[in-house]
């Protein structure tokens, strides 16, 4: 690969591919560190759309 960076369409595609996929995973991460914060906080209760609980 140069030096300059992707230059073929799909070295293009590839490296816009794994910006994806490490962005996906960082909003993963965050939303569950979230979720346990709502849940440890008891601030997660009885919902139509979800069995847990306080």
């Amino acid at each position: 690969m140069p030096t300059h960076g992707p230059s073929t369409n799909q070295e293009v595609a590839e490296h816009l591919l794994i910006h994806e996929q490490s962005a996906h995973q960082a909003r993963m991460r965050a939303l569950d560190a979230l979720t346990e914060e709502a849940i440890s906080s008891g601030a997660y209760f009885d919902h139509p759309d979800t069995t847990e609980t306080r």
